[in-house]
């Protein structure tokens, strides 16, 4: 209990911190968290069986999407003028992907400066 009370603590205080790569990293963790989440599909015994997380499912699921998508281009071939749109990933990937690469760029920007620095 007392752990959880430290880590909504420091939680604060990131997020208080307006303009920081922690805030960032404070803010994209709940997004990170609900995707990493395993399911719950039941017990044996006394043991839980756990499915597999969010983020699997859903780049399952893409992965699926992708080979249909490739199936019908083999199978049917698209005319001269005809788009075809392959499928896009979930949002949340998407999103969670994009702020964990900016999170990323930003720590190496300031370890370049720190090192500059000194």
């Amino acid at each position: 209990m007392e752990k959880r009370i430290e880590e909504e603590k420091q939680k604060k205080i990131k997020l208080d911190n307006t303009s920081s790569i922690e805030r960032l990293e404070a803010l994209v963790q709940p997004l990170t968290e609900y995707l990493n989440m395993k399911q719950h599909k039941g017990y044996n015994g006394n043991v839980p069986i756990l499915g597999p997380s969010r983020r699997e499912q859903l780049e399952m699921d893409h992965q699926h999407k992708i080979q249909n998508y490739n199936n019908r281009l083999i199978a049917s071939p698209p005319t001269p003028f005809e788009q075809r749109i392959p499928p896009i990933k979930n949002e949340k990937l998407v999103k969670e992907e994009i702020y964990t690469t900016i999170i990323g760029i930003l720590k190496n920007l300031q370890k370049i400066k720190s090192s500059t620095k000194n």
